[in-house]
């Protein structure tokens, strides 16, 4: 049973998606990435085998999807911001679903928010899984563009190639630049290991269940908005610096073939780093969306994880 809903959260109204499952003993809290890339359209996918196993959560962050106010305050959106409004959905869901230290499950942006959530409240939560990590961008960027020119090659199309070679390291400091790079790594199957156009992409929206169904034009709305607030700041995060250890059970996931958010900073990163326990996997069928590209693999690894490493009273 999935509860859709507009709740007000820091003062204004934002759209969380509970779906509740009998006898769950665990709940998976989905943090999207962008910023302001929802996820909640593409649940039926992504948790397709999870379902039955877990309570799912998922929340449209303040400037995202149906939470994009057009008449807002752009100055009030602010990973500050976010990470409170994070933690205050995380009292609601004790408060009014009786759902207590639910699992942050981060993606690409949404791993810098988890990190940071667990960072302010890890009282609040049961565990941290980042899909995707970003850990710094003035190191990912950079490698993001390297990938990019080898897989244009590979794909013997020189023209991209040629066009990338224009962009400097210091490419993603322009959103302009950074979108374009983007697409080129979305053709070039550094998003999804089997590229996926934008039809596509919205069949899949549209196949949603009512509760989740959403449109691209909105998600981009949301995109545009949130990326000019909060992409400045986000370039200026680095986690190698910032954060040394977790106080909870930590697993990242990362996909062989991503070229949005490469794992080997990831993996750098995730040996330094000390928690109650951690792991890290690689999807090797996968590029920067291995929950969906994977969801079964996904499942199972999650289930595992959560019984190996998640105290069921909680």
């Amino acid at each position: 049973m999935v509860h859709s809903r507009s709740v007000v959260i820091g003062g204004v109204s934002q759209w969380l998606y509970v779906h509740r499952t009998p006898r769950a003993k665990h709940t998976l809290f989905f943090l999207h990435g962008g910023p302001g890339w929802s996820d909640a359209p593409l649940a039926h996918l992504i948790c397709r085998h999870l379902w039955s196993s877990f309570n799912l959560v998922h929340w449209d962050q303040r400037g995202s999807n149906r939470s994009h106010d057009p008449h807002a305050n752009p100055p009030d959106l602010t990973i500050q911001r976010l990470v409170q409004d994070g933690i205050e959905v995380a009292e609601i869901l004790k408060r009014e679903y009786g759902i207590g230290k639910p699992i942050l499950v981060g993606h690409s942006w949404g791993t810098v928010l988890g990190i940071l959530m667990t960072q302010k409240a890890p009282e609040g939560f049961g565990g941290y899984v980042g899909i995707g990590q970003l850990v710094a961008n003035a190191t990912s960027e950079p490698l993001s563009l390297a990938l990019a020119r080898e897989s244009s090659i590979a794909c013997g199309r020189t023209d991209l190639f040629a066009e990338l070679e224009t962009m400097g390291d210091d490419f993603y400091r322009d959103i302009p630049r950074l979108y374009r790079q983007r697409e080129i790594v979305a053709e070039v199957g550094g998003e999804f290991k089997n590229p996926v156009s934008d039809e596509e992409y919205a069949s899949w929206m549209a196949a949603a269940p009512k509760e989740y169904r959403s449109d691209l034009e909105t998600i981009y709305r949301g995109c545009e908005f949130s990326m000019e607030q909060l992409w400045p700041e986000l370039i200026q995060i680095d986690l190698n610096q910032r954060i040394k250890s977790i106080a909870l059970p930590v697993l990242l996931i990362c996909g062989r073939h991503d070229g949005c958010t490469p794992g080997s900073p990831t993996e750098t990163w995730f040996e330094n780093l000390k928690s109650a326990s951690k792991k890290l996997s690689w999807f090797e069928n996968s590029a920067h969306w291995p929950q969906l590209e994977e969801n079964e693999k996904f499942a199972v690894l999650m289930e595992q994880w959560v019984k190996e490493n998640i105290p069921d009273s909680i």
